[in-house]
């Protein structure tokens, strides 16, 4: 006999107490959680228009929530602000480092570190299948917590939620808030692409899934499963549903956090690419319905979509370009300098640089520095895929690189620093190549720069029709985060030729003298 599907099963009951209800004048709450569509999916004539869908209760948060994208002014639609403050998401990604230590992740050690730093960001993923201490990483099978109980021996409850991993997540979101920290929360899909043999959602693990590629299989994309869970639905509704569950939990473990963001899914291009569009469309709908928190699309891996029209999708998250220790600044500013001036603006984020970092050697270092102020010049967020940062697990193998990993978490405070402490006016400044001759900058024409200089003695700015003008410079340093001295630069020049301190990298910021400002 057929198993009756998903929306058989919410009609029944769903019909039953709207009967008895009606006399009691309740019918209109009852029906506003009935089964509702989820929406238009993106590509739809209807998509970018599309409202929330009113699928469940409103969500429980400020009318203003505390981090938000730009409306109006300097920045708009293309940069975050937080507290009123704009803000750019430079900071740190254990990616599943977090899960896989389990409790001997220190995290407030990791916290404690970035907030010393005027780190702003972090990013986790929420789950990942345990590796059975073959990650060379770690070096030992550390105690993995998961989002689920366990059933057994590699073997988990999807129904059954483990308190524990929730309070713990909390406590991290609730202290980096405290520092003023923002939380980037990978939602999906446990990195399926090498270790289904170990994910939850293999049907040998107690999942509902016998193959990777199922993994974004929704029954019903445009509508959500019943929180009643009925043994009886196929592996697609199974799939679904635990989904579904475990982002509404992650939701609610975040209620009234003001500092949490989403990213739904992780890469996934090697999945079906209408699935995987639609399980992104799906999760963004069901977010939304319940969450006023910042949703982030990891758009350059879904093919053939265009979230940039998906007004869910509130920041555009890339894992490209690929680096290497000879990788130059000007490669990330070229590519996120395209994305900057794309249309409609969406704020930008340099969620995951592949390959990691592992902090073999300082040329890694270097080449990351690189990488993170082309990236921010060019008026987007940088994760560093900090696998060193797994070494927060005093038991991690990699913990013997703690020495380079700090040098990185400077590089990313000196960054990090940079825009939020001096009083640069970021976002009124828009990439620019031809600003200056190293092909890396931001600027105001006229009123502010930013360059960076990766190499040589010195560099050219061009300050063509500001003849007359004083502006005033100052280096700042990218490994020590410290302004030097300001110098005196006069404007007319096309190629108004700038000395560096010497051959390394450098910073310059360079504003019209009437205003700059002694840094906050």
């Amino acid at each position: 006999m057929s198993l009756p599907s998903a929306r058989a099963h919410r009609s029944r009951p769903v019909a039953c107490l709207l009967a008895a209800l009606a006399a009691l004048g309740a019918l209109g709450a009852l029906a506003a959680l009935a089964a509702a569509p989820l929406g238009p999916l993106a590509g739809d004539a209807s998509a970018s228009d599309a409202p929330a869908p009113a699928v469940r209760s409103a969500p429980d948060a400020p009318d203003r929530p505390r981090l938000e994208v730009i409306r109006g002014g300097p920045g708009e639609g293309r940069h975050l602000s937080f507290d009123g403050t704009p803000v750019l998401l430079i900071g740190d990604s254990v990616t599943q480092g977090w899960v896989e230590s389990g409790e001997s992740f220190d995290q407030e050690a990791w916290i404690r570190a970035l907030a010393t730093r005027g780190i702003r960001a972090l990013l986790l993923w929420a789950f990942i299948a345990p590796d059975d201490g073959r990650d060379d990483r770690l070096g030992y099978d550390a105690p993995e917590m998961l989002p689920w109980e366990r059933a057994g021996a590699r073997r988990w409850d999807l129904r059954r939620h483990n308190e524990a991993y929730f309070e713990r997540l909390r406590a991290l979101c609730r202290l980096a808030e405290e520092k003023r920290i923002l939380v980037i929360i990978t939602v999906f899909d446990g990195w399926t692409k090498t270790r289904f043999p170990a994910h939850p959602f293999n049907e040998s693990n107690g999942g509902p899934l016998r193959d990777r590629s199922r993994f974004v299989d929704l029954a019903d994309a445009g509508r959500e499963m019943p929180e009643a869970f009925d043994p009886r639905w196929s592996p697609a509704e199974q799939n679904q549903y635990f989904q579904e569950r475990l982002a509404a939990r992650l939701i609610e473990a975040t209620r009234g956090l003001g500092n949490v963001l989403f990213e739904l899914f992780n890469e996934g291009e090697w999945y079906d690419r209408e699935k995987r569009r639609r399980h992104e469309i799906h999760f963004l709908a069901f977010f939304r319905a319940r969450s006023k928190s910042l949703l982030v699309s990891n758009a350059d891996h879904i093919p053939g979509a265009d979230f940039r029209r998906e007004a869910r999708a509130d920041v555009l998250s890339h894992h490209r370009p690929n680096w290497s220790v000879s990788s130059r600044a000007s490669e990330s500013f070229e590519h996120f300098r395209r994305e900057f001036e794309a249309s409609p603006p969406k704020p930008l984020l340099f969620s995951e640089p592949v390959p990691e970092f592992r902090a073999a050697g300082a040329d890694e270092v270097e080449a990351m520095t690189r990488l993170l102020w082309g990236t921010a010049l060019a008026g987007s967020g940088f994760l560093v895929q900090n696998d060193a940062s797994f070494g927060f697990d005093a038991k991690a193998r990699i913990a013997s690189r703690s020495k380079l990993r700090d040098l990185m978490l400077d590089r990313e405070g000196a960054c990090s620093r940079f825009f939020h402490s001096l009083g640069v006016e970021w976002t009124s400044m828009r990439p620019d190549p031809g600003a200056a001759s190293t092909g890396v900058a931001m600027a105001r024409r006229g009123q502010e720069y930013v360059v960076y200089s990766d190499g040589g003695a010195s560099f050219t700015v061009d300050l063509e029709g500001f003849g007359g003008v004083a502006f005033e410079g100052r280096f700042y340093d990218p490994r020590a985060g410290d302004l030097l001295p300001a110098l005196a630069v006069s404007g007319g020049g096309a190629a108004q030729p700038i000395v560096k301190p010497d051959a390394r990298d450098w910073v310059l910021w360079l504003r019209r003298r009437a205003e700059m400002a002694e840094p906050r």
